[in-house]
């Protein structure tokens, strides 16, 4: 998907009028194109926030330029936000900008056809980007620009690719985790943050989308390999989990498209991820003997940088997700089997295309081996 952008497009600037909630300023690329970078749907899930359900903006957020405070100047959205943290060997990025990685990462990047909307609006997509969910990045890398998509080839609809976080700081789940969460008040969620944020993502786009311009009865969620399991994952939430919950829409989702990918099996148990997060406290030198509270705040005192150089002496170093009864239902692929999903699929007349890429899995083979030195 994508393009390689032409050296002879012109770049001028784009507003875009949030009304109440501010402004952007972007860049209206060869024309034909608005594209609006590096904005936040979500607080930054940073310090003791990392690993925990994300955190909406409040109603009254309001975008603007942060460092003068002036509600009337409109936040920088030309530049790419920090792309969530991985090791940037297995999917560099290419792109003119040089790639900056940060937990303070739950950005979008938007795309958007110039001129006045048709009547309901223009159709929205939301791409969620592959990488097995330990990698990728939410088209900063010019081979995933969609701009000729959106303008050239006859898309023109609202193109969203949210950021979301990965490996550890996406897909860590402990029995420690579940416990303060239920403890803390955030409802027992442990594990599955990246698909929290993919979620929160759409429920942006429901906050934000008629401003836009967007058509919310005409929104398709799309993506390929690791982004094509989460579309369908977070289709399967809004059927199955969320379809009665306060301030969620599951009739928001039209339809999907899967490039390469869908939801194979149940996600594992806390029961067996368990192992996995007692390596990652012996790699770091964290006694078992703590408690769980001591555990986890040690694990937050250690910086980013370092615990994605550990993540590769790690034996089991791919974080994935977890059958955690909050964001997937623990009886998923039972559920499937019954022909839940497929009767409130078919109860909203929604559709899917499905399709596959070349070399799925051998690309899963080469950047799921762990680096030298890790445990035989």
């Amino acid at each position: 998907m994508g393009n390689v952008l032409s050296s002879e497009y012109t770049y001028d600037t784009a507003v875009l009028d949030l009304g109440a909630n501010g402004r952007l300023r972007g860049t209206l690329v060869d024309g034909r194109v608005r594209r609006f970078t590096g904005v936040p749907f979500a607080q930054p899930p940073v310090g003791g926030y990392r690993w925990r359900k994300t955190r909406p903006l409040p109603a009254d957020h309001v975008y603007c330029n942060p460092t003068s405070g002036d509600r009337e100047e409109p936040l920088d959205c030309s530049r790419f936000g920090a792309t969530a943290w991985q090791n940037p060997m297995l999917l560099p990025i290419r792109n003119k900008e040089e790639p900056r990685y940060d937990e303070d990462c739950l950005t979008l990047n938007m795309w958007m056809p110039v001129g006045e909307p048709p009547k309901g609006g223009w159709p929205v997509m939301i791409w969620f980007h592959g990488g097995l969910l330990q990698m990728g990045n939410p088209c900063i890398d010019d081979i995933s620009d969609p701009t000729e998509l959106v303008s050239t080839a006859g898309l023109n609809c609202i193109f969203l690719a949210p950021a979301y976080r990965l490996s550890i700081f996406g897909f860590l789940a402990s029995q420690e985790l579940a416990e303060e969460a239920e403890r803390d008040g955030d409802d027992g969620v442990c594990g599955n943050y990246g698909m929290w944020d993919q979620w929160t993502a759409l429920m942006w786009l429901q906050t934000y989308g008629e401003r836009l311009g967007g058509d919310l009865k005409n929104v398709t969620l799309a993506g390929m390999s690791a982004g094509a399991y989460s579309a369908h994952a977070q289709t399967a939430h809004a059927l199955l989990m969320a379809k009665d919950s306060v301030g969620s829409n599951p009739r928001l989702i039209r339809r999907i498209a899967l490039h390469s990918n869908a939801i194979p099996t149940n996600p594992k148990s806390l029961l067996d991820v368990q192992p996995q997060f007692a390596e990652l406290l012996a790699v770091h030198g964290i006694s078992p003997t703590l408690t769980a509270a001591e555990k986890l705040d040690a694990l937050r005192k250690i910086d980013a940088g370092t615990l994605m150089e550990k993540v590769k002496q790690m034996k089991a170093h791919t974080f994935r997700t977890v059958a955690d009864g909050k964001f997937f239902p623990r009886d998923l692929m039972q559920r499937f089997g019954r022909g839940e999903f497929a009767k409130e699929f078919e109860k909203r007349g929604m559709s899917i295309l499905v399709g596959e890429v070349l070399h799925e899995a051998s690309f899963g083979d080469v950047s799921s081996l762990p680096a030298v030195g890790a445990h035989d």
